[in-house]
């Protein structure tokens, strides 16, 4: 699950949480979320506690060796919103080996 703002000003902080979890039975190896960050916004930071995250070509790729059954912590990515008005549409996936 992925929650933002609902509204930004041009220009602003803006602060995406990743919600991630394995819903088992088994653990999950090779954990890897990617986020494609939406034109125009500008990548901060990315981080979360037993999470290797970074960012490439406005890709943010956050990995971690296994999750168990359950919920992991929170990712959490800061971007800077575009300085044009507009709407902004941002997703997220999950995969493991």
């Amino acid at each position: 699950m992925k929650t933002g703002p609902a509204t930004v000003g041009a220009g602003g902080a803006i602060a995406y949480t990743l919600a991630v979890s394995n819903a088992g039975p088994s653990t999950a190896t090779s954990v890897s979320v990617a986020d494609t960050l939406p034109a125009g916004v500008s990548f901060v930071s990315a981080s979360g506690t037993g999470w290797t995250c970074g960012e490439a070509g406005g890709v943010v790729t956050c990995t971690r060796a296994s999750l168990t059954t359950g919920a992991a912590p929170n990712i959490t990515i800061n971007v800077t919103a575009p300085a044009a008005a507009g709407s902004l549409v941002n997703n997220a996936t999950v995969s493991a080996a």
